[in-house]
């Protein structure tokens, strides 16, 4: 048999390993199932507001207090402007977010938003008593994801590698000395 013929059993073994041990590049990122919104939080507001919000989170229930300031040239003058307080209470669950403030001054606002891939929040807000009225919203704040859902399987699997040969048995191999001497052995399949 011709030096081509010899086999280094134990290279071609970690070989077959390794093929099997490489990860695969192509698996998509996962999903997130439930984002933490407890904390502060600012939402800007496209009609000038900037309700602030203390949010506490239990599972998917959304509780706290909020507050925002009634901004006016002759309260900015004065440095006198009012805030007004009130409960909040609400969910979050998957990327949907909604939160009512009860406003101690009486109105009821519906913050209705959703949270993006990398845990930003926006939506629209109105008045429960005047639903006509209503803005768009943004949180500079982003959300930290605290659970999520499985990656979606690939769109296209990527070609089946060929099975390796079956190692030929043990009757068949002999141990062939190293040419410069060693420990270690090569070993070639016997004629």
């Amino acid at each position: 048999m011709t030096r081509t013929g010899v086999y280094a059993l134990a290279f071609t073994g970690s070989v077959v390993v390794g093929l099997f041990a490489l990860p695969l590049s192509f698996a998509a990122e996962a999903a997130c199932a439930q984002w933490d919104a407890s904390g502060d939080m600012i939402l800007h507001q496209a009609n000038g507001y900037r309700p602030s919000f203390t949010l506490q989170r239990s599972g998917s229930e959304l509780h706290g207090s909020a507050t925002y300031t009634i901004t006016t040239p002759k309260c900015v003058e004065r440095a006198n402007c009012s805030q007004i307080l009130g409960d909040v209470a609400g969910s979050i669950a998957g990327n949907s977010f909604e939160i009512t403030a009860y406003w101690k001054n009486g109105s009821v606002g519906v913050y209705r938003g959703t949270v993006d891939a990398h845990g930003g929040l926006e939506g629209t807000t109105y008045d429960r008593s005047h639903p006509e009225s209503s803005s768009h919203w943004y949180s500079e704040r982003t959300f930290r994801c605290v659970t999520s859902t499985e990656a979606p399987p690939p769109t296209s699997a990527p070609p089946a590698a060929k099975p390796p040969s079956p190692a030929p048995p043990a009757s068949q191999i002999e141990s062939v000395p190293l040419p410069r001497g060693g420990t270690d052995k090569l070993f070639k399949v016997k004629p």
